[in-house]
């Protein structure tokens, strides 16, 4: 019997173990060169994965980070005092408020958008699992209508907007 098994019967019965240190021997003689190759193989492969590992983007899953989001006319220890919808024109300032969790190390923007059109940009780093951030917007009088802000992620997709309505008293 030849092969790696390394027992051979000697026609009486009795196994003869001599013939598997010989085996083992031819094997490691005839064969280094696959050890070799597998060593090589197995450390490309972790030289790869370690590139990949610093090179590739951070992927941040945004899609339930916006615990709360809301417009009000004013901000007292970093919350709102009031939900606005509808707000009069003679009323200066208003500031929307988002608070988002678990997105630590993300960027947020605020995109605000008077009917249509952007007025405005302001972005946050996110600096840790719980946290609250607001920007604001001076209103003119004359700016009555539909204003919205877009909370974007750091790639630009959207996710929260909300809406409100400068209305003359």
């Amino acid at each position: 019997m030849h092969g790696l098994i390394g027992r051979e019967n000697n026609g009486t019965g009795n196994t003869n173990l001599s013939n598997l240190s010989n085996l083992n021997k031819r094997a490691n003689t005839q064969y280094p060169w696959m050890l070799a190759l597998f060593f090589i193989l197995y450390f490309i492969n972790i030289a790869f994965a370690t590139v990949q590992a610093e090179t590739s983007p951070t992927i941040r899953d945004a899609t339930n980070a916006i615990a709360r989001a809301q417009f009000t006319t004013a901000m007292q220890q970093k919350e709102p005092t009031d939900n606005v919808v509808l707000l009069n024109n003679n009323n200066p300032q208003v500031y929307f408020f988002t608070e988002i969790k678990n997105y630590t190390g993300g960027m947020i923007t605020h995109r605000w958008e008077y009917q249509g059109t952007v007025m405005a940009e302001v972005s946050f780093n996110v600096g840790g699992p719980r946290w609250r951030v607001h920007s604001s917007k001076k209103l003119k009088p004359h700016w009555t209508g539909i204003w919205s802000v877009v909370v974007l992620d750091e790639h630009g997709s959207p996710l929260k907007i909300s809406s409100f309505e400068v209305i003359e008293p």
